[in-house]
């Protein structure tokens, strides 16, 4: 039998066709993740690869590896290719790659078995030969346990309700899928009665800004994603132009349009691939930037985990860094007159030791509120005088030789 070529962009492109008992695949140069659903009874390495080996500089399976020194010699310690499983390919240029074979069964069963640590999480394939949806290729009776999916670039994560959101959202026949449960389970891909896709109504996306060509595109078969949940900046707002970068050190490592909450951003690690150099290494914490449309970045801060290959991560916000102030300050309270909470705002130039006390009309000191060294920086402190009497009250600001004090009214 005969299937309609499936064209698809997520993550590095590449174009699959299955006629007969061919399997074709158009790759992009460097790293793709793809997996074999047609393969030939001899599944021996050197057999699966022939027709494409010469434009092949490596192959990674999961915890197997092997290196092509040319002239059909592989070195390494993955000897066979598994219909079940997925594989990292690195290509020297786009080209074509086919193996002749018979179509894998679509009802392969897979398994997800969970590490000495507690991972449950696989390199997989995906057998059948129709794009689907994430949520309708997955079985009903174990979909709750599925956690998270990772292709090239692209990811995707199941929040509590069920749903699934990020930038990847349906499994393509020809790609590599990396999937983590929370048990170990077995179970089939759904082959039948599913939606009918084109790979033209799979979401596009773009890897990185047109304006900032770097050498991400160049895909690690290391890699991390951070979902940001909320994005809070204070000079501008956030659009849809928008880009947030990753940079380890001073590398790019991942970017990705903004598309709202729980966007997800690329960071690709150190792999065996010398054109991964500098991408960020196990244990690094990466930071993040947002890009506008005419060339500024916007640092961001927040709690960010370190680089894991394969670490999913929810960021539950992002925000954007103040510059340091330029000179000592101390806010008009706000609100003021206030009953019985106030928010005292002040700003230190340069790390120092603050006290911020506060006094009634005899001059005496009732609460001290800071007291002790501090870092440079905007900082506030809230006075909740619920057990103080209305009146008149002064607080009292000292930093260094800087002093300010500014006059409180408390109204019951």
């Amino acid at each position: 039998s005969s299937y309609d070529p499936i064209v698809f962009s997520a993550g590095n492109t590449a174009t699959v066709s299955t006629v007969m008992m061919e399997y074709y695949t158009v790759a992009n140069a460097g790293n793709n993740l793809l997996s074999f659903n047609v393969l030939p009874t001899d599944l021996t390495l050197t057999n699966v690869v022939s027709e494409f080996e010469d434009n092949v500089s490596q192959i990674i399976g999961q915890g197997v590896a092997a290196i092509n020194n040319g002239d059909g010699n592989w070195m390494g310690s993955l000897l066979t290719i598994e219909p079940e499983d997925g594989y990292w390919i690195d290509f020297y240029e786009e080209g074509v790659a086919m193996v002749a074979g018979y179509p894998s069964n679509p009802e392969m069963v897979y398994n997800i078995d969970c590490g000495w640590e507690g991972e449950c999480v696989s390199l997989l394939s995906y057998a059948p030969n129709q794009i689907a949806e994430i949520s309708e290729a997955i079985p009903d009776d174990v979909e709750e346990y599925f956690e998270y999916i990772i292709s090239a670039g692209v990811s995707a994560i199941q929040t509590e309700d069920g749903e699934w959101i990020g930038s990847l959202t349906h499994f393509i026949p020809g790609k590599g899928y990396w999937i983590g449960t929370s048990q170990s389970l077995n179970f089939s891909y759904v082959h039948e009665g599913l939606s009918r896709v084109a790979a033209k109504d799979v979401r596009q996306i773009a890897m990185y800004p047109e304006e900032f060509e770097f050498t991400q595109h160049v895909q690690s078969d290391q890699q991390a994603f951070y979902f940001v949940k909320e994005l809070q900046l204070h000079s501008t707002e956030v659009t849809a132009e928008d880009w947030l970068l990753a940079y380890c050190g001073d590398q790019v490592v991942g970017t990705r349009q903004y598309v709202g909450e729980y966007t997800d951003i690329p960071a690709m690690g150190s792999g065996l691939s010398d054109a991964t150099d500098g991408y960020c290494q196990e244990g690094e914490v990466p930071r993040f930037t947002l890009l506008k449309p005419d060339g500024v970045e916007i640092d961001l801060e927040g709690d960010i985990p370190a680089f894991s290959s394969n670490g999913v991560h929810v960021l539950t916000s992002l925000s954007e860094i103040m510059p340091l102030p330029n000179e000592f300050s101390l806010d008009r309270a706000y609100p003021n007159p206030f009953n019985p909470v106030t928010t005292l705002s002040f700003a230190i130039p340069v790390d120092s030791e603050v006290s911020l006390s506060i006094y009634n009309l005899q001059g005496r000191e009732v609460s001290t509120l800071i007291s002790g060294y501090m870092d440079a920086g905007y900082h506030s402190v809230v006075w909740n005088a619920d057990s103080y009497s209305s009146g008149v009250y002064f607080v009292k600001m000292v930093a260094g030789s800087y002093i300010s004090t500014q006059k409180l009214m408390l109204v019951k």
